[in-house]
């Protein structure tokens, strides 16, 4: 059964949606400032550990396992990033105690585990087009820029849209940070099913992190959280509260232990091993 016919499968809605919330959450606590000063350190921490990783995994998987190239990469980009649905939310709580708050720590760490999550949902996208043939393989070596350029353009786009549209320092009461959540939210899920239907996943999840951070930065340029500035990231923490149990249990429900081999399990969890070390 699907949303829309053609769109998305009902039972993967509340992943989608989950990506959304954890991944504007993410946005919105993120700092610029300290963002762009510690750039190149983000860009390390978010792309080499996770590309040597899946390298390892893959090269594993193809000789233990005896998978493809293709297969062997998408298993790599499956396993190598964290989950911002872990780190995210334990971060942004220790955020909020004071740790690590004067040396961008929270902003480092959320932002490279963005980054690391963007960067594995393209490579993985990229691999399934070599795995399955789909067009040229010059479009399947171009996918992954390609998703960078157009998911940043959409969320800087989106991001300002909003950002400016309700950026007046008399909108700053409860019933306008409201609104503000709400086309937050609806700009991000929109963003994540729009670029998931044209198959470019990762586009949609720099998206909806690029669209939070351009907003808020916005918002806090013109002080419009002055009276209360953690209002609208309490909305997502609620909306995280409710999503997180249907994110979990949706994913769990798509394992099927009875076709898994004790011998396959092992195999891959020594590719696992192998592959991280």
């Amino acid at each position: 059964m699907t949303l829309f016919p053609v769109i998305i499968p009902l039972h993967c809605l509340s992943i989608q949606i989950a990506l959304a919330i954890i991944l504007t959450r993410a946005g919105l606590g993120l700092d610029l400032p300290t963002l762009w000063k510690r750039k190149g350190l983000v860009l390390r921490l978010g792309v080499c550990p996770t590309v040597l990783e899946a390298i390892g995994v893959a090269i594993c998987s193809h000789f233990i396992l005896d998978f493809p190239w293709a297969w062997s990469f998408m298993l790599g980009f499956v396993v190598a990033p964290v989950s911002p649905a872990v780190v995210v939310p334990r971060l942004l709580a220790l955020r909020e105690q004071g740790y690590g708050v004067e040396k961008g720590i929270p902003t480092i760490i959320i932002a490279s585990a963005s980054l690391d999550n963007i960067m594995a949902i393209s490579m993985f996208g990229v691999s399934l087009g070599f795995a399955f043939s789909k067009g040229s393989t010059v479009m399947s070596i171009l996918q992954g820029p390609l998703e960078i350029i157009m998911g940043l353009a959409a969320g800087v786009g989106w991001g300002v849209g909003i950002g400016l549209i309700f950026n007046s320092e008399h909108q700053n009461n409860r019933n306008s940070t409201a609104i503000r959540a709400i086309m937050t939210f609806c700009g991000g899920v929109i963003l994540i099913l729009g670029f998931r239907y044209f198959d470019y996943s990762g586009a949609g999840a720099l998206a909806c992190l690029s669209s939070a951070v351009t907003a808020s930065t916005l918002w806090r340029l013109r002080k419009v959280f002055s009276p209360d500035p953690d209002i609208l990231c309490w909305i997502f923490y609620l909306l995280w509260y409710v999503f997180e149990p249907l994110l979990f249990g949706a994913i769990g429900c798509q394992i099927d232990l009875g076709t898994l081999e004790a011998r396959v399990v092992l195999l891959g969890l020594i590719c696992i091993v192998v592959g991280s070390v």
